[in-house]
């Protein structure tokens, strides 16, 4: 067996995408320069197997986001090849993991046309120790699509799938917060979605939680953590606000009467998330602390700046709840990420379980400038 590591404009992979269809053309013809993408090959005797693979900066996974056959005889991307060997489909995986050595998990994004072109993918996948992912929750477009995600961890998760939160994205830009309540609070058996199973439905909570949660647009540590007591109900457990600046936050893009306005709204929630028995610490225990509280059992909300994963200085909010471990054995959290760059080649796939070893936990959680840190811990 032969392999090869190529760009997406070399003449090999541009010949290989002009026999797709127009639909699958238009996936592999997508931006995606952000997300490192390369195609990957394996070859043995008359088959080629290649990988579109693409991996978001500063964290510790990859993605395979298509897989195509070709033959010596017939050079088609996307005609139907039932009898693909599974070593040969082993091998070029193995050729993604090793693009990939400081990784923690593989992902393959199996699309609606690999049932045709590579019918048994699925039980391939499964005997190499892949195990598909909870379908996400119905919220943005990738969503309601017919794609699958499987995955296969270095060192997997304590949780087992079943007990891992679904992912649900955003579908405005301003609802990060709502969703990483929704999806801290959402487990076996516990939900704060009426209906978990509608768009409209779940959209609808989204931006219900989110004017809970929010100071326009933002939502705020205290706020959303007063949103976060609200949903765990009058009797349950309170979250814990870690915020190291005592002044109001998020407020960078403000002046004047507008600044103003919405300091005197987060002045009013750390005084009602005192009044609920909301415990807030001005100290930041760093990213080995928010691991340790994780593997324990609760998930803790994340104030990260997008600038690592996006090149953009965007506050965002994401939901760790899980520890994993890379292959050079560093520790790992596992988030949920509601945003989804769709524009360049991302889908539900790429956010779903996302490790972030801690050293860029450590990078990526402050935001403004001088910067400031701030976490919410939900007991789960």
């Amino acid at each position: 067996m032969t392999g090869a590591r190529l760009g997406l404009d070399d003449p090999a992979v541009r010949q290989l995408v002009d026999t797709f269809d127009r639909t699958r053309q238009q996936h592999w013809r997508l931006d995606r320069s952000a997300y490192a993408p390369q195609v990957l090959s394996s070859t043995d005797d008359d088959v080629t197997l290649w990988a579109l693979v693409t991996r978001r900066p500063y964290t510790a996974a990859h993605k395979v986001a298509d897989i195509a056959v070709t033959r010596a005889s017939s050079r088609r991307g996307d005609a139907r090849h039932p009898d693909v060997p599974d070593h040969l489909v082993g091998s070029l995986l193995q050729e993604v993991a090793d693009a990939c050595p400081d990784h923690a998990v593989t992902r393959v994004e199996a699309h609606g046309w690999l049932a045709d072109s590579l019918p048994h993918l699925g039980d391939v996948l499964t005997r190499l120790g892949f195990v598909r992912s909870r379908p996400p929750l119905a919220s943005i477009p990738s969503t309601m699509s017919d794609l699958a995600a499987w995955t296969r961890w270095v060192v997997p998760p304590g949780s087992t799938p079943a007990e891992l939160p679904p992912f649900m994205g955003q579908t405005t830009d301003f609802t990060c917060g709502a969703v990483s309540l929704i999806t801290a609070l959402h487990g076996p058996g516990r939900s704060v979605l009426s209906d978990p199973t509608d768009r409209v439905s779940n959209r609808r909570d989204e931006l219900r939680w989110w004017r809970k949660a929010t100071n326009m647009p933002a939502c705020d540590p205290l706020t959303l953590a007063l949103a976060d007591a609200e949903a765990m109900g009058a009797e349950g457990a309170r979250p814990l606000v870690y915020l190291t600046d005592d002044n109001p936050v998020l407020l960078e893009d403000y002046d004047d009467v507008e600044r103003e306005r919405r300091a005197i709204l987060q002045r009013l929630s750390r005084e009602d998330a005192r009044a609920a028995g909301i415990e807030i610490r001005s100290d930041w225990p760093g990213p080995e602390a928010w691991a340790d509280l994780v593997e324990q059992g609760n998930a803790v909300q994340l104030l990260i700046d997008e600038v690592p994963m996006h090149d953009e200085e965007i506050p965002h909010w994401v939901t760790a709840f899980a520890v994993a471990r890379t292959a050079g054995g560093e520790r790992a959290l596992v988030v949920q990420d509601p945003w989804v760059d769709a524009e360049h080649g991302e889908t539900w796939v790429d956010s779903d379980q996302l490790p972030i070893t801690l050293a860029d936990i450590e990078l990526m959680a402050r935001f403004g400038s001088p910067a400031y840190r701030s976490a919410i811990v939900v007991p789960r």
